[in-house]
């Protein structure tokens, strides 16, 4: 299930105008390249707010928050599970790395082939996953 478009309007209400952009271009790019991931604002206690994007079964796939420096942070665990896409895409994400599965974007020209690759792998991780 993917958030109303009034409710992500409101999730975005609290960030500054160039965050929306960015939240929303992040979004397009997980909603077009892993349909099969639910989307909702997560409510517990890791990551409180942040928009995630989870596998069936409820668990993370991908979530995305803001930051006060004016970022939005974006979480991938199949980046964080693949040395074979950190390897990959390890010089065009570099300037975008903030933590293990974390990436900080300023600014709505995201690093579009690359973050489209990691959204891709989003089946395989889930077939990993599922197979553990």
């Amino acid at each position: 299930m993917v958030l109303a478009e009034a409710e992500f309007d409101e999730w975005c209400a609290r960030q500054s105008p160039n965050q929306v952009l960015v939240s929303r271009a992040l979004r397009a790019a997980v909603l077009r390249g892993a349909p099969m991931l639910d989307e909702r604002v997560n409510v517990g206690r890791w990551l409180e707010g942040y928009v995630f994007y989870t596998a069936p079964g409820g668990s993370m796939v991908m979530a995305m928050g803001f930051t006060r420096a004016g970022a939005v942070a974006f979480h991938s665990m199949p980046w964080y599970g693949s040395p074979e896409l950190r390897a990959r895409y390890a010089e065009v994400m570099a300037p975008y790395v903030a933590g293990k599965s974390c990436f900080h974007f300023t600014s709505v020209d995201l690093p579009g082939p690359a973050l489209a690759g990691i959204i891709a792998a989003v089946p395989r991780y889930l077939e990993i996953v599922n197979a553990n």
